[in-house]
């Protein structure tokens, strides 16, 4: 499943995206301070919300205007995790613009199939649409 925080900017609203990031990140200090400890994510899903948080605060700041620690407090992780999973800002902007890609290249695949699935006779419509 492509998560929505990866879906180009147009698919989804750009500010929306980065409110949604920095509550995510928000919410799990929250758990984190009220735990007493940091919740354990797999190596993946901790990627990919690293990404996800540094995509945003890219996008709002720039990649000159964003630093690590910036980067590290949205996720949610401290800055040393970040280096643990990307050597380098230039290396964790690569994962981003991978993880784009891909999200592209998904949603371009699944374009012939929902034209299909809209012409044939058994596709809902509803009152609003142009017949």
């Amino acid at each position: 499943m492509v998560s929505k925080y990866l879906l180009p900017s147009k698919a989804r609203g750009f500010r929306s995206e980065t409110r949604d990031v920095e509550r995510q990140g928000a919410a799990i200090l929250e758990r984190q301070k009220l735990s007493g400890r940091r919740a354990r994510l797999p190596g993946e899903e901790r990627r990919r919300q690293i990404i996800e948080a540094a995509a945003a605060l890219f996008s709002r700041k720039g990649f000159g205007g964003t630093t690590t620690r910036q980067v590290a407090e949205a996720a949610g992780v401290s800055e040393p995790t970040i280096f643990k999973y990307f050597a380098s800002k230039e290396d964790l902007y690569a994962a981003i613009i991978e993880a784009k890609t891909q999200t592209g290249a998904i949603l371009e695949s699944a374009e012939p199939a929902a034209r299909r699935a809209r012409r044939s006779p058994g596709w809902p419509r509803s009152a609003s649409w142009p017949r």
